[in-house]
Parts: structure tokens; C-alpha cells; sequence
């Protein structure tokens, strides 16, 4: 009997176990998860994000800008009128190649708003015909300052805002992941509560199942007693004594 029992609670256990089972991560594992994974974790990075460019591109305003412009040869042959000292007008052929290249260095002045350049350039043109010959006009370096007289300083204006607002940005990611966490702490503890609740509703269940089949076997068995014992009694009897 007492081996029924034990086979009865192993059969159990093993039907009903299934759900007591241990969480499958740590805490510190479930916040880091939330915070790579949560849909308000990836909001907050991909503002922070937003912020962080548009400092780094006030902070690419700030720096010198060096530039090249050019035109690439061309080749161009056309008839022009042309007027002589007598006022005959007359068709002249052009034919010419040119090409011309301009290098500049400029720099934002945050003070003023403007901007100060320097440049070089290089211009080349071959007339084709009689008494063809490569002509070149170069200026070495030329100072360019562009100061608007009315206007906002924007530069001025954006080196006192972009700052802070870079700074709100990560504070208010610092801020939403600290959400993050708190809120991934409040669903691993009530994941762990739930568990525990159902881990003892499911023990309990055991309980009560192997309690019954308890008092089951426990009846069966002396049923089966008094089976045995009315059975023993039948054979005590006479044959001529038992009931037709």
C-alpha cells in the first residue's frame, strides 16, 4: 500500500510539475535585455541619436571648410559677329579650349556671423587658329570677408543652444532608461509573484489529488478486507447449510 502511495505522488508530481518551474533569467539580465530590446529604450536611443548628429553637425559648422570648384575642358567652335574700326560688321570664328579650377578655405566667425575665405584660382584658355598659344590667368590669393550688416547672428544663437540641447537629450535618455529599468524590476517581480502563486496553487492541487487517491486505495483496501474476511466466512459454512 505504502508503495501505491509513493508511485501515485512521483505520477503526480510529474504531471503537474511542469509549471513550478525556475525563471529563466537573472534581474540584472532582464534589465539589460529591456534595456537593448523595449520599444521605449529604442525610442530614447534614436532621439539621443537625432541630438548627437545635430551637435556634430554645429560642431562641423564651427570647424574650416575647404572647397574645390572647377570646370571640367571644353571645346567650343562658333561664329560671332564682329564689328572693324569702320563699323563693317563680320562673322569671326572661335575655336578655343578652356578650363578654369578655384580652391577656397572658409571659416564661420561666431562672433560677428560672417564668414572670411581665402581663395586661389587658375584659368586656362587655348585659342585654335592662326598663331595658336596657351593663355593662363592665375590669382595666387585672394581674402574674401562676407559680413552681413542685417541679420541674426545664427552662429552666435546656435553656439548657446545646440549645448543645452544636447544635454537635455541625454539627460532625457539617462531619464527614459532609468523608466526602463524601473518598469523591467515591477515585471520581473510580479512574474516572480505569479510563479510563486502558481507553484503553490499547483502544490496544493498535488496535495489534495494524492489525499484523495489516499482515502481511495485506503477504501478499496478495506473493502477488499471485507471481501476477504465475507469470503472466509462462505467457506466456514456447510455445503448443506448454504443457500439454494
Amino acid at each position: 500500500m505504502i508503495r501505491q502511495l509513493f508511485i501515485l505522488f512521483i505520477t503526480v508530481q510529474a504531471v503537474f510539475g511542469a509549471a513550478a518551474r525556475d525563471l529563466p533569467m537573472s534581474l540584472d539580465e532582464a534589465i539589460a535585455l529591456a534595456r537593448v530590446r523595449s520599444v521605449d529604450a529604442a525610442e530614447a536611443l534614436d532621439e539621443l541619436r537625432t541630438a548627437y548628429w545635430e551637435w556634430r553637425s554645429y560642431r562641423a559648422d564651427q570647424l574650416p571648410e575647404l572647397s574645390f570648384e572647377g570646370t571640367l575642358p571644353s571645346y567650343a567652335k562658333q561664329y560671332t559677329a564682329y564689328m572693324d574700326e569702320q563699323g563693317n560688321y563680320s562673322f569671326v570664328a572661335n575655336n578655343h579650349l578652356q578650363a578654369s579650377g578655384r580652391l577656397s578655405l572658409t571659416q564661420n566667425v561666431r562672433l560677428t556671423g560672417g564668414t572670411i575665405s581665402l581663395n586661389t584660382s587658375l584659368d586656362f584658355l587655348r585659342q585654335f587658329g592662326p598663331g595658336t598659344a596657351n593663355r593662363f590667368m592665375s590669382i595666387p590669393v585672394a581674402l574674401t570677408i562676407n559680413q552681413p550688416i542685417f541679420g541674426t547672428n545664427h552662429m552666435r544663437w546656435s553656439s548657446r543652444i545646440e549645448p543645452v540641447r544636447f544635454s537635455e537629450a541625454k539627460a532625457a535618455f539617462l531619464s527614459a532608461t532609468e523608466d526602463v529599468s524601473r518598469m523591467a524590476v515591477q515585471y520581473y517581480f510580479s512574474l516572480l509573484l505569479s510563479s510563486e502563486n502558481l507553484n503553490t496553487r499547483v502544490r496544493d492541487k498535488n496535495f489534495m489529488i494524492f489525499n484523495q487517491a489516499k482515502d481511495n486505495i485506503e477504501y478499496w483496501a478495506a473493502f477488499q478486507g471485507r471481501l476477504i474476511y465475507l469470503y472466509s466466512l462462505v467457506l466456514l459454512i456447510p455445503e448443506d447449510k448454504l443457500p439454494v
